[in-house]
């Protein structure tokens, strides 16, 4: 633990020793809750690869966590992504495939990875940018239907880096809302950051026989997963297209283009169904928004738009 520095219970940031009352919320620090943090949560305070100081929880997934970390050589905040003692081995590789992906493609619309190390226990972990805003999941809950000019601009966003990804032979298999985050910017739209590569696709070096890759396997989260997805079979890049178009109808309709009651129901409403023509939930919008969503949302991934970029062009000429 960092000498001098107090973990407050309240807002999880770092205070000095000695402070009584947390700048943050304006409640009195209690110095037992801090010991019980740390000891539910080894990692606070420690410094891993002799730079990174662990300052707070900010993410909890099943098989990762993700904390706030200083990096004490350059003195900036960052994230680290650390692989929890009790994952499987296949979570472990996907951190690693998560790590090897995202080091070959740079793009200002994909989160940056910084650095890759292992913590004393043995974990992997990932350095990544530190970002400061919301996912798309929950903008989605507070401006759903969203006007049409501002998911424009996202999207516009999210396809040039989901384009660059595609250009490195990645499929990314997991894009959803919660996968999309908003970097807060001073007067203009957010930035757009692509996250979470773990169940991602490197289409360059498929190995047959691989548990991760295997055809018949579905990846994904069901309710953004194309139909061939479904399957567990022929993903591609048009798979992570017809992710983007369940977004964006979700962004501009208000309502998910294949709602069900279930998970089962909205997969057998993905497999069978046509979604509402957005023209019915959203008269406002262009005559050729119906076009768009039909090729963004085809069955047959052949008749969807054949990339991110020409994907791109369409929204760009369709939400004027």
């Amino acid at each position: 633990m960092e000498e001098g520095i107090l973990w407050c219970a309240h807002c999880t940031k770092p205070h000095r020793i000695g402070t009584a009352v947390c700048p943050e919320t304006g409640r009195s620090i209690d110095r037992a809750l801090n010991r019980a943090q740390r000891r539910d949560d080894p990692l606070l305070g420690t410094v891993l690869a002799d730079r990174y100081v662990i300052r707070r929880l900010i993410g909890n997934g099943a098989s990762a966590a993700v904390y706030e970390a200083e990096n004490t050589v350059l003195k900036r905040l960052v994230a680290i992504k650390v692989v929890k003692n009790e994952a499987s081995a296949a979570a472990i590789e996907r951190l690693y495939r998560e790590a090897r992906l995202v080091a070959t493609v740079y793009h200002p619309n994909i989160c940056d990875l910084h650095d890759f190390g292992t913590t004393p226990s043995g974990a992997p972990f990932l350095v990544l940018e530190r970002l400061f805003g919301e996912t798309f999941a929950r903008f989605l809950g507070r401006y759903a239907p969203t006007p049409a000019n501002v998911a424009r601009e996202l999207f516009v966003q999210l396809l040039s880096g989901l384009h660059s990804a595609h250009g490195a032979q990645i499929v990314h298999r997991d894009l959803k809302p919660q996968n999309i985050f908003l970097v807060d910017r001073a007067g203009c739209v957010p930035l757009v950051k692509i996250v979470d590569f773990g169940l991602a696709r490197d289409l360059s070096k498929l190995q047959a026989g691989s548990p991760l890759t295997q055809p018949g396997k579905a990846v994904g989260t069901p309710k953004y997963m194309a139909p061939e997805q479904l399957f567990g079979e022929g993903v591609g890049p048009r798979s992570d297209l017809f992710s983007v178009g369940v977004m964006l109808y979700e962004a501009l309709a208000g309502k998910h283009p294949f709602e069900g009651d279930s998970v089962v129901e909205v997969k057998s409403n993905i497999l069978q169904l046509e979604p509402t023509p957005i023209s019915q939930l959203r008269p406002r919008l262009p005559a050729d928004s119906d076009a768009f969503f039909a090729r963004a949302l085809a069955k047959d991934p052949k008749a969807r738009f054949s990339s991110a970029l020409e994907m791109q062009a369409d929204l760009v000429r369709v939400l004027v």
